[in-house]
């Protein structure tokens, strides 16, 4: 059985403002970087020039770790489908036969879904289901609908009620 994994597609991840701030800081900085290091060269005082390429090298830096780093965890699944519901930031796993019931609602224009096991008698969105609560992340690698009715094509009996905007 195929895995789905809920997460910012890579399309989006690739077109983020933390990637377009990188880039800038790239087009800014680098050419600063090269200009100091060859008047370094040129210059009776080269640890002088040295010394202020420090600045600019160190932001270079500093700006690749934070985009890695920020990257990394957006690209992080928020929901794991096999044989097993795995919602990572909660640490809820359960089998995915005992899945019983989805819940589709939209809250402040992010989509959420509740996957709740049989176990679970609360219905709609409260403190009780919070835990088994996914919020779809900007740039979801599959719709909301989508991913309902591929999980409805994967396990058979599953209710659905579709709230809209709460």
């Amino acid at each position: 059985m195929d895995t789905l994994r809920l997460r910012t597609s890579a399309r989006h991840l690739a077109t983020s403002r933390v990637v377009v701030v990188f880039v800038l800081f790239l087009v800014v900085l680098v050419p600063l970087l090269l200009g100091l290091l060859v008047a370094a060269r040129a210059s009776r005082w080269p640890e002088l020039f040295l010394l202020a390429a420090a600045a600019p090298a160190l932001g270079l830096g500093a700006a690749g770790i934070m985009l890695v780093l920020r990257l990394w965890r957006r690209s992080r699944p928020v929901l794991l489908i096999d044989d097993h519901v795995t919602l990572p930031d909660t640490g809820i796993r359960f089998p995915v036969d005992r899945l019983a019931h989805l819940q589709l609602y939209t809250r402040g224009g992010v989509p959420h879904l509740v996957l709740l096991p049989a176990h679970v008698p609360e219905r709609g969105p409260s403190r009780a289901v919070a835990p088994y609560t996914v919020a779809f992340p900007v740039g979801a690698n599959y719709l909301p609908y989508e991913l309902v009715d591929l999980l409805l094509r994967r396990v058979s009996g599953v209710g659905v009620d579709r709230l809209g905007t709460i």
